[in-house]
């Protein structure tokens, strides 16, 4: 019998728009209707399940983690490594053995889907290519040098096919920077071809606002240029082929006899004695959540169920309008109940509402669950947050952080009794340790 598989697809998140994560886990639903592993999920830096969480969500004993990033970097080769615990490409945990792929920007097709970008927005507008400069834009980063060489690969052979006249490199977070295409351009028409994954903030905000185009916007006339701006790479509909392909290069055999149904790929750990809990006990509470033995959510709990929704439905109905980038916060939507034809169907709501919980849950449950100080994790990390006082947890806007979140912070140690419905939290999040150092979204 081949062993239990897991796919990981490892993203950025961010604490402003919905869309950063919310293009990594619509490459994870495409990937689950697959049917290609017995788990799938997400995890990232900004979001739930954090990276230093997810692999404890999973059963498989051979898991592929694919950085779903543009380019090696800072992330990808320092903080994916550190918070994940990976040794190396293969790093073998208990009975996990875990395989650390090449990043999305690196597949070996993305050029074709910058090229693709430039030859569609040529013939929809009539562009003249001779009279045409391509930017492609970059993040970069002052923490490491190969983001910025990874666009630069990208520039030069994009160069080489010819399809314009010129093609031009910039970042949004090194040099040369995005308003220097203007004077570096040598041709009237400019295509700006954002290198990036998603429809996140830096794609709608950050690089518009640098190029001086609106909000929505994706053309204009700036210093008698005229601008054509293209969306990022990531939308284009090849990209979780890349992604099996990278991990298939990693050792990936997808799998071709997996059971069919609609709850297959979810992660699975602690979905027993969570079901068990659960139905011995119901209705219970977990979370902000109302779980009754045929129906879940919140408000009334004698509301009528709501229609039958997809899974990716659902986790935009928690996630967006308002945007909660914090998926535990006491704010979930009050959007009806709806019904589960089977505990796993319910377990699978439970997860797409509440990333990576049950798991914690069921460590908590069965004492196996690792507690880690605001001092551990400071002395874990590799960024901003090293700098963090331990002192700092006590501040009163830090602890209202942690009041507003149906986690229950175990990491304080201040010897908090453990509540039967509380999702345990067992180290201090991105979100409160952003908080901490007062950063205003320095590295989204």
């Amino acid at each position: 019998m081949n062993p239990r598989s897991a796919l990981v697809l490892a993203g950025h998140g961010s604490h402003i728009s919905p869309h950063t994560a919310g293009q990594v886990w619509e490459y994870v639903d495409q990937l689950r209707a697959r049917n290609v592993a017995h788990e799938v999920t997400a995890c990232f830096w900004k979001e739930q399940p954090s990276f230093a969480e997810v692999l404890d969500t999973l059963t498989a004993e051979q898991v592929y983690v694919v950085p779903v990033f543009t380019a090696q970097g800072f992330y990808t080769q320092r903080v994916i490594p550190v918070e994940m615990g990976l040794s190396g490409a293969v790093t073998h945990r208990g009975g996990m053995t875990v395989h650390y792929a090449r990043t999305l920007g690196e597949h070996e097709h993305m050029p074709n889907v910058l090229l693709k970008r430039v030859q569609a927005t040529l013939a929809t507008h009539q562009l003249d290519p001779l009279a045409t400069t391509v930017a492609i834009i970059g993040h970069g980063t002052r923490r490491s040098d190969q983001s910025q060489r990874a666009t630069h690969d990208q520039v030069q052979w994009l160069q080489q096919t010819g399809c314009v006249a010129e093609v031009l490199g910039a970042f949004l977070d090194a040099e040369p920077s995005i308003p220097s295409i203007y004077e570096r351009a040598t041709h009237p028409t400019i295509i700006v071809v954002p290198f990036f994954l998603a429809m996140g903030s830096h794609v709608t905000l950050d690089v518009p606002a640098e190029l001086g185009l609106s909000v929505g916007e994706s053309y204009t006339e700036q210093a008698d240029k005229r601008v054509h701006y293209t969306p990022p790479v990531g939308s284009d509909p090849n990209m979780v082929d890349f992604i099996l392909e990278l991990a298939i290069e990693a050792g990936f055999v997808p799998a071709t006899d997996l059971p069919t149904s609609a709850w297959q790929g979810f992660p699975q750990a602690g979905w027993e004695s969570f079901g068990a809990w659960w139905q011995a006990h119901a209705p219970v509470r977990f979370g902000e959540l109302e779980l009754t033995a045929q129906v879940l959510g919140k408000g009334h709990a004698n509301a009528p169920a709501s229609p039958s929704i997809s899974m990716a439905e659902l986790r935009q109905q928690m996630r967006e309008n308002p945007f909660r980038p914090l998926s535990s916060a006491i704010s979930l939507p009050d959007r009806g109940y709806h019904d589960f034809s089977s505990l796993a169907h319910g377990c699978a709501l439970v997860e797409t509402i509440y990333p990576g919980a049950i798991a914690l849950w069921a460590r908590q449950q069965q004492g196996e669950l690792s507690i880690f100080s605001l001092g551990a994790v400071v002395g874990r990390q590799v960024g901003n947050f090293r700098h963090i006082e331990a002192e700092q947890a006590s501040a009163p806007h830090l602890q209202a952080i942690c009041s507003a979140c149906t986690r229950q912070p175990l990491w304080r140690g201040e010897g908090v009794a453990v509540v039967a419905h509380a999702i345990p939290c067992p180290e201090p999040c991105n979100f409160w340790l952003t908080s901490a150092i007062g950063a205003e979204e320095s590295d989204r």
